[in-house]
């Protein structure tokens, strides 16, 4: 029987520590490129539904959002492991984001809150649950010699996520990197798996 997820399963041989690597940069890479997309999707669709006096207000909901959110990944982070919680949470934001595509094809600004909510709610746990998956697959060796290529990854995804967004604001509605962005996620997680 194959496992789920053989990124987070630890192999003995440096070949399949290597690949584990490797699938865990791009990973890296697909979902800092998402988060970096989704903040620029998000600032974008709301400030072209509302007007720029709203924002103190939702930034406000949002951060309440942020804080229950990071509560309740935490607890289940306590009552399972990372390799069940992070692809479940990356698997959940993926439907949210195509959800919030169709939402935004009839009510904008409907979409422009719940992405803005969404942002908020998934936007840094899903990243910071990507770095518990990673202590938790690497050994501490492997770890020390991985890190670099990781973060050089997420460094990558970063850059990407921004040219992403920039070059696509000149070629694409707003509300289909929507679509991209939950592309990013199906992305990182075939890496993980």
């Amino acid at each position: 029987m194959v496992p789920p997820f053989p990124f987070l399963m630890i192999h003995a041989s440096s070949h399949g520590q290597e690949r584990a690597v490797a699938a865990a940069t791009f990973t890296a890479a697909a979902l800092v490129a998402q988060q970096v997309a989704g903040k620029a999707t998000r600032d974008t669709l709301f400030l072209s539904t509302f007007q720029v006096s709203s924002l103190p207000l939702v930034m406000i909901v949002s951060a309440l959002a942020s804080v229950l959110a990071v509560s309740f990944f935490s607890t289940a982070l306590a009552r399972r492991t990372p390799a069940r919680v992070v692809p479940a949470a990356v698997g959940t934001g993926t439907v949210l984001l195509l959800l919030e595509w169709g939402l935004s094809l009839s009510w904008p600004a409907a979409a422009a809150l719940a992405v803005y909510l969404h942002m908020a709610v998934f936007g840094h746990i899903v990243v910071s649950g990507f770095w518990s998956l990673v202590n938790e697959r690497f050994d501490p060796y492997t770890a020390r010699r991985a890190m670099a290529r990781i973060g050089f990854g997420a460094s990558l995804g970063g850059l990407a996520g921004g040219l992403l967004a920039w070059g696509a604001s000149g070629l694409l509605p707003v509300t289909t990197m929507l679509a991209v962005m939950a592309g990013l996620n199906v992305a990182g997680l075939l890496a993980m798996s």
